[in-house]
Formats: C-alpha cells, structure tokens, sequence
C-alpha cells in the first residue's frame, strides 16, 4: 500500500478513485520494477502505476521547485497517497539535480577547468519535517518502497536515540545533561566508536561499505552501496536499534557536521524547524535547501509558540541562581577571566537585569476586563514590551532609530553563551537567552520596537491563565503554565507566524512546500503565514461516493436540536438526545466509531450525565466505549484496548476530543473507523486572554498595498480554527483507497452554507442535511448494507483480520469458528438492530456477510455465479422476513417492556399506545400471512396510513425512528409504500 499515513493506493489498484494517468502523463514501466512518469520533464520513478490525482499533486510539487522562492500550499486528503508522491517528485527532481551537476563538473574537469563557481555548488538537500516522529516513521515506511535510495538523516531526541543503558534511564534534562557529561570526559563508548563509524563508512564515495569492516551493518553484503543504503532507511526505533547492536551513538552520528554534508534527506520534527533556539544546534545545510513541512494544518499554532515567551518571578530567580551558581563553581574555581573573557561586573550586571525586570513586572498595576470574561490582568503593546526591557537596561534607547537597542541585546546575548560555554546545563538561562533572542529578531531595516509593535503582544496576569490544554484536547493556547505563587507574569505572544517562516526565508532555503490533508481553507492559511504561495492545490479524493457517507444531522432522535454552543451544552434534554442518538447509531454501524467531542470539558460533562441518567450503559451495552487519555502512555493502551474489542467481532466506540491525541498521528484504517461522529464545533475558548487578543491583533492588521495577502479578520480566524479541527478528525474514517465509512455531523450549524465551505474540498459537494433522524437512519443502514456486499473493500479487513486472529491464536467464538493455522477466516459482521424492547428481550440480528462479503467467485462461468448469487438472496430476504416477524412477537410478547414504554408513554395516551400495538400485530401478520407482493402491498398501506395519523397526533419521532430500522428489512413492497406513506410526509 503507498500511503500518507494511512494505507493509501496499492500497487495493483485499477479503475475508479481519480483514475488511471491522463495524457498530460505519459508512464513507462521500468525494468527494475514500477514506472516511470515524466513531469516537467522531471523522470519520476513510482512504486506502481499512479493515479491523475497522484500525478497533480507531484506536478504542483514539481512547479514549486522548478524556480527559488516559488512557495506552494498542497492539500491533499489522506489516503490518496500524498506522502509517497511527495517523496518520489522531491527525490526524482533532486536526482536529476544531481546527475546534471555531475555532468557539469566532468565537463568543466575535462575542459581542465578548476573546481571553484559552479564546481563547488552540492545538490540541494531536502529536509523533510513533521509533527511526530510517529509520522516520521510512516514517511520512512514510504520511502522503504521506492527504488530512491538517498542519502538519510534522521533527527530526534536524546530519549529516543540515546543507546548507552545508564544514560537512556533518565528523562528529559537530566539525559541531556549527564549526556553531555560523559561526552566531556570521554566516558561514552558509544560516542567514541564513533571514529570506527567513519572508518566504516565512506560517505564522500557513495556510502561503500568496507571489505574488513569487523560487523557494522554486515550481512554478507560488503561493498555494496545499494543494500547499506537500503538498511540505512530506518525509523528511530530501527536506527536506535541497529546503534545499540553496532556499538555507536546514533545521536550524535546523525548531527555530526560532516555526515550532514553528505546527506540527501534530512527528516525532523517541525518543532526542530520552526524553534529558532533549537535549530541553531542543528549542522544541517540550510542554504539551498527545499524545506517540506508535511501534516502542516498545525503550523500556524507552532509558528506562534515558537517565538512566545513567558517571564515570571518564579523563572526569572531561577535564571539568577543559575548565573550565579555559574560564578561561584565555574567561573572562581577556573580562574576564568583571560579564559572565557567574563569578568565579575558582568555576572553583576546581569543579575541587576534580573532583579529590575522582576520587580518592574511584579510592580504592575492589573485592571479587571470584561472582553476576557472580567479576568484580572493588564495588556501591553508590542512597543510597550520593549519599553519595559529598555528602563531595565536589557535594551538600549529605540527612539532615535539607533542601533544601540540591538547592540546592547547583542552584548548580553554574548554574555550568556559565554556562560553557558562554562555550563551548558543551565537551561533556563538557556531559555532567557532564546527569548531574547526571539523577540530582538529583527526582519529588514525595522528596530526591535517597530519589529515587537508588528507582530507582538504582551498580557500581564496576577496568575497565569488557565492552562486550556484541559479543555481544548490537548492542544495548548501559549506556553503559560499555572504558577504556584501569586506573582505577576509576563506573557509576550507572537500573533504572526509569518515571523517563523521569515526567519527560514532569511536562512537562503530555495523552496518551501506546506502539505496536509486538511489545510482548507487555503486562503486563510496563506494570509497567516504572510509569505506568497503561488503554487496551490486542493486534490480529490481516491474514493468513489459510494464509499462515503456524510450528513449533518440538525435534531436527535428525540426530535431535539442538536446543538454544543456554549449556552446549550450542559442542557439536559439536549445531552440525553444525543446520548440517545449515540446508542442508535452504535447498532447500526458496524465495527468501530470515532465520537469526537468538541474538548475534554464537553466530553466529561457527556459522560457525567449519561452515567446519570442511564445512557452511557445503553451505549455501551451495544457497543463497547473507550475513552481517550490525556498521556501518551496511556494513550497508547486505550488505542490498544480499542482494537482488540474490534478484533473480538464486538465493535466498540472510542470518545475522543477535536485537536487530542486521537484526531490525528494514529491509523484508524478499515474496521477501526466505519464511522466518524462529530458532535460539535470545537471553538477556542472565547474568554482565554491569548484569544481575545489575537482576534484584536488581525482586526487592526493594516491592509497590505501590495495586496500579496488577503486579510483575514479576527472572527474568520476564529471560526476557522474550528473546522480546521473538525477536517482533521474526519480525516480518520478514509485512510486508504478500499476503505469506506461515514461522517455523521451532529450539530445544525453544520447545516449552514459557510459550515459547508469550510470544509475540506472532497467533503463539500457530498454534504447532505437530514431532515429528521430518521432519514439519516435509513440512509446509514442502506449505505453500510452496500458496502459491505462489495467484497473489493472487504478483503484488506479481513485479510488483516484473519492475520492478526492467527498470530494471536484466538477462537472466533462469536460465529463458532475455529482459527487454524493458516485458515481464511470469514470476517462476519454480525451488527444488532434492537427491536422496541431492550434488557432481557431479545435482538433481531442482520448478517452483513449473509450476502455482502462472497469468497471470490470460482473459475465456473459468470452465468452460473449470478444463479448462485439470485438463490442467495432469495434465501436471505426469507431468513430477513422471518427474523422481523420474530422480533415483533418478542416484543409484542412483554406487555411491560421497560425500553418499549420508555419511548411511548412519554408521547401517547393509553388509546394510542394501544393502536399502536395494534398496528404492530398488524405488520406481522402481514409478514407471516404469506400474501402476494401485491396483496403485502395494499395491505401496508393501509397499516402505515394509520401509523402515519399516529405519528402526527402524537410527535413521536423516537418511535417513528425504531420502526424505520424494521421497515428497511421487509420486502422492497412495504419498504417503499412505507417510504411513501410515512416518512416522506413525516
């Protein structure tokens, strides 16, 4: 399967889902496997034979390299193969880059020309970055499948790479740190084997591997480049792995200078890009370099944080401990003067910085605002930040457009690395350096107040705002943390993330391509990042709309509104309609079902009203539910106990939050997404300080007389913060070209024309608004009927199912079948669709594999299978009937039913809950009276006459909504007059 993320398009893929290649693209197959497309005259090697979408994209890719500074913006939807195109249209042009360049200099070598102009010119590197090295792994997974066999480094942590097995047992800064000590004294073996590495490799000749090498990387194998650099294609783990094997340090071999020169691909996480304090240690050739930064729709968020500060009493005396811990251990014991060129007025002088600046922010005086829901605090300009760093002598005088306010920064800039050469453990004198240095970044011919004043805004806070990371799925508005003390802190926020960007510009990069599966919409995007992107894309999807269901579904099955705004989210009625509604589509969709909720607050209250009223256990009673963590580490459980409840045959449901740990990193492909379920727009939060003032900053954005960038206004960035979340959590239910599944919108602002419009581009046009419930019911269990009886999107499923069942060594008891080594296992889906009772009566069980998922037809003739195929049927529709009449004499049998009542005597009088038992006889004796199509016909109208005269006297829309679940499995005759009769008028 080629893939970005998910699965994608498979080698042996044909027809359908975008189409084979047009005539604008012409492929060959090659002789050592795949084809080969020309592409702006570009030669790019596939895996297989590409689709017209595939090759859009790679030519939108490709015309963003064919000149410098030539910026695109490519959304693409995941599981059309975005990753692998990008991958073969970047290594293909860098290829050709290569080859002509060597060219070039045999040329000029054998003209007897010097190597200096062009001769000294590299191929430009490509550094490919992305949120998680999860998805790292995915592009190394792509790359595993092209005939490219570049040159890779791979970037990580010291806690993902670190082999030696004292070291590795520590965490974050203290890894570092006893890292770096051990490094100093030459106590790693690790690292010093190093040397033995380069001895092994021969980088510069096209990594050869060396005939008496004593074991690394040999498999019998030496000398031959292809194959090391086949096994040097590895993920963290694999590379850890084969490091620790190998007896070297992956950590620094991957950051070492000279391997970084030598390199054709460099994959990072993008806060390595993007953080200026962490991409200065990084020995990475920027220039000339094309820059990807995939799973992109984050990096507005990023951008932001990357260049946001935060000072507080309690870090700023920690600082001051640090500079002064640095004098007394370091700097008297060393003798240090004439050596580090620190003298003991500096030390003061920066601990007298220290003192003033907490003083001044602790000094401030705060007001009570009601535009940030009458929080206490105080707002500062960009201007008046500078203002506050200038009267405690960290900046010198801006008013005179000198350089003295960039020269003073500069010197106590150069102060602190002079210092953190003598301790390079103290981080967060490290972490005030790189505020400094963010907010002193100066683009053009701007001071540092004009430079804040643009882009920067400052909020003081008696105690940090709340940290939002608990309410918005993890997904943090600011670096602020809650502090302990009541001291005033100084939050500095970059509401520009262009600033980011600039910064890479500023670094010689020659292209920049922002790719994602939901970047819509572009325009908003662009306007941001305040760079050009003249080269845009929004692709299609793989999938036909067969496989795709969606639909906004404005009331419950209570006939409620639906409806998670802020005023309405706590109500009662509304939270039981929805749980209500939930439980219904749980037994009608089969397999697994993402909810996501619009943040963890909503999601809690949820399930706190639901354990209340006893709805949650009706949900769970039909399908299982999981509930998303907030760590990692237990992440990684939930996930785990999700899949194996889908692999059990039981189905189950997975409660997660809009922007968490669900909504993107994590493969729901096939069986574990049959359907995504939204249940409302995850807005900010409104009142948050960091909000309020960015929605500010884009109102007063002047109007760009260039009109390069279109503006964007603080309510459109608002509102699209939320369906930006909303496209990446649907984003889950399609992974790949066979997959199928639906989106069901459960909230009537949904139903709003803007709603549709921001949207990613392969959902708009197959948005579809319900009337009532009701009709999505029908429309679901039609869609899930279809597609299950297509056995060309069964197989994969299944054929992982079998596989995994196998290894496992489980029984498939739920259907009686024994796994045998070795053994196709039928995948039987067998999906309940409750009858009017609940608890201990019975269920009317339907058989998706009854007719849908056949084995694959014989070598016998077509006309034979298509008998096969009638017979089948004809006997499933008697097996339907006869379950249907069965389910209304269970329960019609229990005058009492507790789950009956609950959904009549709320609406009817004991008349016309009388009638309508009545009229529930009425329909199976119909069923079992073995009548004519004809006389089933007319005597169904007549029955749904009567239930339509019911229905409108009463209101009772749950009722009308079960018995939708019934009629769909009765003949087409009495399906259809019911449809006529009922539910069109209703």
């Amino acid at each position: 399967q080629a893939s970005g993320g998910g699965g994608g398009l498979g080698a042996g893929d044909a027809g359908g889902g975008g189409g084979n290649v047009g005539a604008r693209f012409v492929s060959r197959t090659v002789e050592s496997g795949g084809t080969e497309t020309v592409i702006r005259n570009v030669p790019v090697r596939f895996p297989f034979k590409p689709y017209d979408l595939q090759c859009e994209y790679m030519d939108k890719v490709l015309a963003a390299l064919e000149q410098e500074e030539q910026y695109a913006l490519l959304e693409s939807p995941t599981g059309t193969g975005k990753t692998l195109s990008l991958l073969c249209a970047l290594l293909g042009w860098q290829a050709q880059h290569a080859n002509r360049l060597a060219e070039l200099k045999s040329k000029h070598a054998a003209e007897g020309g010097a190597g200096t102009g062009a001769m000294e010119k590299q191929t430009p590197t490509i550094i490919y970055a992305s949120r998680t090295h999860s998805q790292l792994s995915q592009v190394v997974n792509e790359l595993k499948q092209t005939s490219y066999r570049p040159h890779l480094a791979l970037l990580s942590s010291r806690e993902n790479l670190c082999v030696h097995p004292e070291v590795r047992k520590d965490k974050g800064i203290n890894i570092r740190n006893a890292c770096r000590n051990l490094v100093k004294q030459k106590e790693c073996r690790f690292y010093e084997n190093l040397r033995r590495v380069w001895e092994n490799m021969s980088l510069g000749g096209g990594m050869q591997l060396r005939e008496e090498s004593e074991g690394f990387l040999q498999d019998g194998k030496a000398g031959d480049a292809t194959e090391l650099r086949r096994r040097m294609i590895m993920d963290v783990e694999e590379l850890a792995t084969m490091a620790a094997r190998n007896s070297f340090c992956p950590y620094h071999l991957s950051r070492d200078k000279q391997y970084q020169n030598q390199v054709d691909l460099v994959l990072m996480p993008y806060n390595y890009l993007i953080d200026p304090s962490v991409r200065k240690g990084l020995e990475v050739r920027w220039d000339n370099a094309v820059v990807v930064i995939d799973e992109a729709h984050n990096l507005e968020k990023i951008c932001d944080e990357a260049f946001s500060f935060s000072f507080s009493a309690d870090t700023l005396a920690k600082v001051s401990q640090e500079v002064l811990g640095i004098k007394d251990h370091e700097f008297k014991g060393a003798g240090g003067g004439p050596n580090s060129g620190l003298t003991e007025s500096n030390f003061a002088q920066l601990a007298t910085v220290l003192r003033n600046l907490i003083r001044k922010i602790d000094g401030m005086q705060l007001h009570r605002l009601s535009a940030m829901g009458n929080a206490t605090g105080r707002v500062l300009s960009g201007a008046a930040v500078i203002d506050l760093l200038e009267e405690v002598e960290i900046v010198g005088p801006q008013r005179d457009r000198t350089k003295a306010g960039k020269e003073t920064v500069s010197l106590i800039v150069e102060m602190i690395d002079k210092m953190l050469t003598l301790r390079p453990e103290s981080n967060n004198l490290e972490k005030f350096k790189s505020a400094l240095e963010c907010l002193f970044e100066q683009q053009g011919n701007k001071t540092a107040r004009e430079h804040a004043h643009d882009y920067y805004r400052g909020f003081v806070c008696r105690i940090a705002p709340p940290n939002f990371a608990d309410r918005q799925g993890g997904h943090q508005w600011g670096r602020q943390q809650q502090q302990q003390q009541a001291a005033n802190v100084l939050h500095v926020w970059c509401f520009s993330p262009g600033v980011a960007l600039s910064s890479l510009k500023r670094m010689g990069v020659y292209s920049i391509i922002l790719t994602s599966g939901t970047l819509s919409p572009l325009r908003s995007f662009a306007s941001q990042l305040r760079l050009p992107f003249p080269i845009r894309l929004e692709n299609p999807h793989v999938v036909d709309d067969s496989q795709i269901w969606i639909g906004v579904v404005p009331k419950g099955v209570m006939g409620k509104s639906l409806n998670s705004s802020y005023r309405n989210r706590e109500n009662k009625a509304y939270l039981d309609d929805l749980g209500n509604t939930i439980a219904n589509y749980a037994r009608i969709v089969p397999d697994g079902v993402l909810v996501f909720f619009p943040s963890y607050y909503v999601m809690n209250k949820s399930i706190e009203s639901w354990q209340a009223s006893g709805i949650y256990e009706r949900i769970n009673s039909k399908k299982k539910i999981v509930v998303e963590a907030k760590t990692a580490a237990e992440m990684t459980g939930c996930v785990k106990r999700y899949e194996q409840l889908i692999l059990s045959g039981r189905g189950a449901l997975f409660f997660a939050v809009c922007r968490g740990k669900a909504s993107e990193g994590i493969d729901f492909a096939d069986k574990k997404a049959r359907a995504v379920i939204i249940t409302g727009l995850p807005f900010p939060p409104k009142n948050d300080p960091q909000i309020v003032l960015k929605r500010e900053y884009l109102d007063k954005l002047p109007v760009d007389p260039t009109k390069r960038f279109e503006r964007l206004t603080g309510q459109e960035w608002y509102s699209q913060q939320a369906y930006r979340a909303v496209n990446q959590a649907i984003g889950r239910v399609i992974r790949h070209r066979f997959d199928y599944g639906a989106v069901i919108l459960c909230d009537d602002r949904f139903a709003s024309p803007s709603a549709k419009n921001s949207l990613s581009l392969w959902l708009r046009s197959r948005v579809h608004v319900c009337k009532s419930y009701g009709e999505s019911n029908m429309q679901l269990v039609r869609f899930f009927k279809q597609n299950v009886a297509r056995p060309e999107l069964n197989q994969r499923s299944k054929k992982q199912t079998s596989d995994k069942r196998i290894r496992a060594g489980a029984s498939h008891h739920r259907i009686g079948t024994k796994v045998q080594a070795g053994s196709s296992i039928s995948s039987k889906r067998v999906e309940s669709i409750t009858s009017l009772t609940q608890g201990n009566t019975a269920e009317l069980s339907f058989d998706y594999d009854g007719l849908g998922n056949p084995s694959a037809p014989s070598s016998s003739s077509s006309y034979v299978e298509t008998q096969r195929q009638k017979l089948l049927e004809q006997e499933e529709q008697k097996r339907l009937k006869k379950r249907v009449a069965d389910a209304f004499d269970r329960a019609l049998s229990k005058k009492e039913a507790e789950q009956f009542m609950q959904f009549t005597k709320r609406s009817l009088d004991k008349a016309d809950y009388a009638l309508f038992k009545s009229l529930l006889v009425d329909v199976r004796k119909a069923l079992k009276s073995g009548l004519e199509p004809a006389q089933v016909k007319s005597r169904a109208e007549a029955i749904f006459s009567r239930t339509y005269e019911l229905f409108m006297r009463a209101k009772a829309y749950a009722i009308e909504s079960l018995l939708t679940e019934f009629v769909f499995y009765l003949p087409k005759e009495v399906r259809e007059v019911y449809k006529a009769t009922v539910l069109s008028k209703l």
